[in-house]
């Protein structure tokens, strides 16, 4: 009724045409001889409406997914186009990025329309991470939340914008984001969240007309990942690996759903389709396929696990809820994994490893809640660092080996220092020190010599830092540990100007960067670009500054290093702010 009467206002003197047209829209009359509602007149009804409405306000009409759409609604919508030639309407036809066969009826109507509506046709693609971080700022506009979601929601939406609005809108009604301020703060648990419906639904229209075989053999790739090897594939399968090329060829090619990417590599199309198809998997079956997985990687491995390898048998195995079996190759697993997830999928993923471990041995759960730590001081959680570490004290405890006790000492006066807590800092490094030196530890000792060298930075005693770094730099070059050595070297460089080694700044810092780079410490090398772009600002060589400092922001954000982002984005607005440019220097501090 209510579509009926605005339909009658739109159209005053057609009322009958009108009543047709809403029994049209509501799904109870289709044109043709019987119903007395010509196709012409359907036609001729929906152009009406688009000008009246237009007259109303301008208007904006996209129909989706043209290429499902039949013969009669593709005539339709090449009507609706010739019709609002010179109206305030824009009418937009999509359709999705398969391949067009020359000569088929859908490339022959595309080519119609072009012709005969003068229609413009564009190439959209998706967003890449940063375009689709500022998506999600646009709605969610709290930062911390923003920072914690996009990279999540840009893996599982491949850049869709349709799909990052419908997940946005999913986790409002899910209560993982909820009203904060003038924007919306991540209160749950993200991961848990399943795709929404209507994403699943448009997923399942690709998929109709799989046979079962087809299916299953999807489900198996999904359990494997987003990508996946064919030759690991056939071995789970136990079938010829040509034989199974062909039928992911014909996934491939016929379907869409799968894109090779090597050799003996595929990976799905989008990750909504994988997410998708691996969802519909029942939890028991799941399960088993994980098994089945996690025992073939194993059958397989001859030689100690390393690498990416490591990692995903420790997924697999803690999928099929067999996470302690891991335990041998652990801290290979535990080192690949900042390689294989951003901090915000990581640290979710690693509490519930955590849990999964909670009969384990104090030496391993002592390595994930280190591994822990890490992640969580990555996205600056200052409150789950010190819960971590409680644990972690436990389990250091229970080994009862000086050198585990140091290193939670030295993480714990890292911590805080962060907070600005810089007396307890000084106690938890002084407590570190004294147990890293009884334990003839090298390492934990330089680590806490470093700690106390910054904390004596933070309260101006530069003689102080400069003797307890200068003892940590020996130490580390002494048992060559270049992470620390660059680490070190970062921290020094930003005293030589006052102890009147200027001239040594640059060079030092250089080699500091050039550490970082060889080691593939994305962080680190972020953390020295900072500092670079600082030492070019105080030279007041402002552009050399922010390019430095740009190419830091790219990197703390693809890491999830919020703190560091935050202290970037302040110098690159003092450097904007001496250059004139306020606008943008607004923005960065906002």
């Amino acid at each position: 009724d209510d579509i009926r009467q605005r339909l009658t206002g739109l159209l005053p003197e057609a009322p009958a045409l009108a009543a047709n047209l809403a029994a049209f829209l509501g799904g109870t009359l289709q044109p043709g001889a019987e119903s007395g509602f010509s196709k012409d007149a359907l036609f001729g009804a929906a152009a009406d409406m688009l000008r009246a409405l237009a007259t109303e306000q301008p208007l904006i009409l996209v129909v989706e997914d043209l290429q499902l759409a039949d013969a009669e609604t593709r005539e339709l919508f090449v009507h609706l186009a010739r019709c609002v030639r010179g109206e305030p309407i824009l009418l937009i036809g999509l359709l999705d990025d398969g391949p067009l066969q020359a000569g088929s009826p859908l490339a022959t109507w595309i080519k119609g329309v072009a012709e005969d509506a003068h229609a413009e046709q564009l190439d959209v693609r998706n967003l890449d991470r940063e375009g689709t971080a500022e998506l999600i700022r646009s709605v969610v506009r709290h930062e911390p939340a923003v920072r914690a979601i996009a990279p999540t929601l840009y893996t599982r939406t491949d850049g869709s914008p349709l799909l990052v609005l419908e997940l946005l809108a999913h986790l409002r009604t899910q209560g993982v984001l909820t009203e904060s301020g003038a924007g919306l703060a991540l209160t749950g648990d993200l991961e848990a969240v399943a795709l929404p419906s209507t994403v699943r639904d448009l997923v399942n229209l690709r998929l109709a007309g799989l046979d079962d075989e087809q299916r299953e053999l999807l489900e198996t790739a999904a359990a494997l990942g987003a990508s996946f090897d064919v030759d690991l594939l056939a071995a789970v399968l136990e079938e010829e690996r040509g034989e199974l090329h062909d039928a992911l060829e014909a996934l491939e090619a016929d379907h869409r759903l799968l894109v090779r990417t090597g050799p003996c590599a595929f990976r799905f199309s989008s990750h909504t389709i994988y997410e998708a198809i691996y969802e519909a998997i029942s939890p028991a079956l799941r399960e088993e396929y994980h098994a089945l997985i996690a025992d073939t990687l194993l059958e397989a491995e001859a030689a100690p696990l390393e690498g990416r390898r490591a990692f995903d048998l420790l997924r697999h195995l803690f999928l099929a809820e067999r996470a302690v079996e891991a335990e041998p190759f652990l801290d290979e697993a535990l080192a690949q994994m900042g390689a294989q997830l951003s901090a915000s999928e990581a640290a979710p993923f690693l509490e519930r490893v955590a849990s999964a471990f909670r009969d384990g041995a104090p030496q391993a759960r002592l390595a994930i809640a280190m591994k822990l730590w890490s992640f969580h001081e990555m996205r600056a959680s200052r409150e789950d660092e010190m819960r971590v570490l409680e644990s972690a004290a436990t389990f250091a405890e229970a080994l009862g080996e000086p050198e585990a006790r140091a290193r939670v000492h030295a993480l714990r006066a890292g911590t805080y220092w962060y907070l600005g807590d810089y007396d307890n800092a000084g106690v938890e490094a002084s407590a570190g020190l004294e147990l890293a030196r009884e334990a003839g530890s090298k390492r934990w000792e330089a680590t806490c010599l470093h700690t106390l060298g910054v904390v004596a930075f933070r309260r101006g005693q530069v003689q102080s830092c400069v003797a307890h770094w200068r003892a940590a730099l020996e130490i580390r070059r002494a048992i060559n540990d270049r992470r620390g050595i660059a680490s070190t070297l970062q921290a020094l460089s930003l005293v030589m100007r006052a102890i009147g080694e200027e001239d040594k700044v640059l060079a030092t810092m250089e080699e500091a960067l050039s550490i970082w780079r060889d080691l593939g410490e994305r962080r680190g090398e972020a953390s020295m670009l900072m500092n670079v772009g600082n030492h070019f600002v105080d030279s007041a060589r402002y552009e050399e500054g922010l390019s430095h400092f740009e190419r830091a922001l790219r990197m703390h954000r693809d890491t999830g290093a919020l703190m560091n982002e935050g202290v970037v984005l302040t110098n690159m607005a003092h450097a904007l702010n001496f250059l004139g440019r306020m606008d943008e220097a607004r923005a960065a501090w906002e």
